[in-house]
């Protein structure tokens, strides 16, 4: 765990590698490799285009004017695609010195105290040093300088500032034992103050790895079916290429694009015209998934959804915290489990758009979304903060503040009872810096600590608040 988010947060886990036909984690890219893009990712790793593309730029520099970059040409780390997809090849292996340098350069956060509530601290302390040196004076000149340095020595905020990091940032830390990856300790606040909780379908409260029955038309097309299926991190796509008895011909495949909500357009070396996707995009009864090549249907994929039903005992659980669900899916309507009808009752909404999916969770305060982190990056920002459900390499989007191993799922609710609790330990911190600082004072503005003495007590202040808020951390922690 790390205190600091770094530029790494923002990229992909793992890009599609033309020459090796399947996605490939960063870390695992050489120097050489061709790597694909869709219209909307991250520019990974530093690479040359191999065709002319539109790129934002504003994520590095500010600039809201898209750059349009010639083939050849290198494009930086943290670069967006507006173009319909990209292929490029990897010249240096995955670093972002260059952005890194840029990151730190941005403004700092302002902290877990406000830069006013900082300001009114400063001013009321300098104040009562003036107020208690001016009244000594009058008592005991020779004490006066005494005192008022005594109270501006032993009133404090270190503990203020220290309280919330230092717990959040543990307690985030015990989280990733139980399947939750937050970006930030702030994470563990905004979980605490979850009232609704938006809840994708596919990949989320179903498996992501989807099961079917495939229905093939035409076998000798099933190695470019393969291909093009195999650069898609949708289940339904994933579903299709575990059905298919064919091997994946990278070079096969001269354009791909993939568009929310719709499906793939393809184009493979014969120059035959594809589609893979719903009815709607090629003029087909909605419910399959079809496979359509220049007109002639490829093949036919009829999904079969596992839920995940033992997610009823989760849903309970949270419901005894006052949490509302929300089922928000760009699926067509499907059946729920019978045990599930009370938990989402009217509150269930299909075939949203990433757009609508952004809209219906706008008004909803203090809202958690759990989605798989595909075409949910609008939700997701939407939200007050987001959650992708993973199982295994993909799923983790930029906008998302964290991950959830679906294999864990079921103990979310102790996670979720737990960031309460610390929520209500830093409160109590919070209580016991305030106490120490208001006695210091008292104190020193009667005469009692010197400042050599407040010079002691005051670090003392930061390490017990500190040592505070990490016991209690581990004391409620959930178990395993």
């Amino acid at each position: 765990f790390s205190f600091e988010r770094t530029v790494n947060d923002f990229l992909p886990l793992s890009v599609f590698c033309v020459n090796r036909g399947q996605f490939v984690r960063l870390g695992d890219l050489q120097e050489g490799d061709t790597i694909e893009l869709a219209k909307g990712g991250i520019v990974p790793v530093e690479v040359h285009a191999l065709s002319e593309v539109e790129i934002d730029y504003s994520f590095i520099t500010g600039e809201s004017e898209p750059a349009t970059a010639k083939a050849g040409e290198t494009l930086l780390v943290g670069g967006k695609i507006l173009s319909e997809g990209l292929r490029a090849t990897v010249f240096k292996k995955a670093q972002c010195s260059t952005v890194e340098q840029l990151w730190k350069e941005e403004l700092p956060d302002t902290g877990w105290v406000s830069p006013k509530m900082t300001a009114w601290f400063t001013i009321i302390v300098i104040a009562l040093a003036i107020v208690g040196g001016l009244v000594w004076w009058n008592i005991d000149p020779t004490r006066a300088l005494e005192i008022a340095v005594s109270v501006l020595i032993i009133a404090c905020p270190c503990a203020l500032s220290l309280a919330a990091p230092f717990a959040y940032g543990t307690a985030a830390g015990i989280m990733s034992k139980f399947g939750v990856f937050l970006k930030s300790g702030r994470g563990v606040e905004e979980l605490a103050k979850t009232e609704h909780i938006a809840w994708d379908k596919t990949g989320t409260l179903t498996g992501q790895n989807i099961g079917g029955a495939l229905e093939l038309h035409r076998r000798e097309w099933s190695g470019e079916l393969a291909s093009i299926v195999a650069r898609s991190a949708h289940p339904i796509a994933a579903g299709i290429r575990r059905a298919l008895d064919a091997e994946i011909i990278p070079e096969a495949i001269t354009e791909w694009r993939e568009v929310s909500g719709e499906g793939i357009y393809a184009k493979d070396h014969n120059g035959r015209t594809w589609f893979v996707g719903s009815g709607s995009g090629c003029g087909k009864p909605v419910g399959p998934t079809y496979a359509v090549c220049d007109g002639i249907l490829v093949a036919l994929y009829r999904p079969s959804v596992e839920y995940r039903t033992e997610l009823a005992q989760l849903f309970s659980e949270l419901e005894n915290f006052g949490i509302t669900h929300h089922l928000i899916s760009g699926d067509t309507p499907r059946e729920l489990p019978q045990e599930w009808q009370t938990t989402f009752a009217h509150r269930t909404h299909f075939k949203c758009s990433p757009e609508q999916k952004a809209q219906l969770i706008s008004p909803m305060e203090n809202c958690l979304f759990i989605g798989d982190g595909l075409n949910d990056i609008a939700a997701m920002k939407s939200a007050a903060i987001g959650l992708a459900v993973v199982e295994g390499n993909l799923g983790y989007f930029p906008k998302s503040d964290g991950i959830l191993f679906a294999d864990q799922l079921r103990t979310f609710a102790h996670v979720l009872r737990y960031s309460k609790r610390m929520v209500s330990t830093v409160k109590a911190a919070y209580l016991i810096s305030l106490l120490y600082n208001l006695t210091g004072v008292v104190l020193a503005l009667l005469g009692y600590l010197s400042p050599v003495i407040a010079a002691v007590l005051m670090p003392l202040s930061s390490i017990s608040v500190v040592l505070f808020v990490v016991l209690w951390a581990w004391v409620f922690a959930p178990k395993d």
